[in-house]
């Protein structure tokens, strides 16, 4: 934060070193905090579902719900 404002430059040097589940993880904090809901988008292909399942499934295994 700077001038009690998120800072683009700060959060990009600390959002890049983590990986997107860890981010979800620190919004679902928020959102039980503040009492909202958090919707995530990802698109992939299914040629990139088949490469990569393993990280599908793991995406797939943090959501509540999942719509395809």
């Amino acid at each position: 934060m700077v001038n009690d404002l998120p800072d683009l430059v700060l959060f990009r040097k600390v959002a890049g070193d983590l990986a997107a589940i860890q981010c979800e993880h620190l919004w679902d904090e928020i959102a039980r905090t503040c009492d909202v809901d958090v919707l995530c988008g990802y698109v992939l292909n299914s040629f990139q579902i088949e490469q990569e399942s393993h990280i599908y499934h793991r995406i797939r295994a943090e959501h509540s719900a999942v719509l395809e």
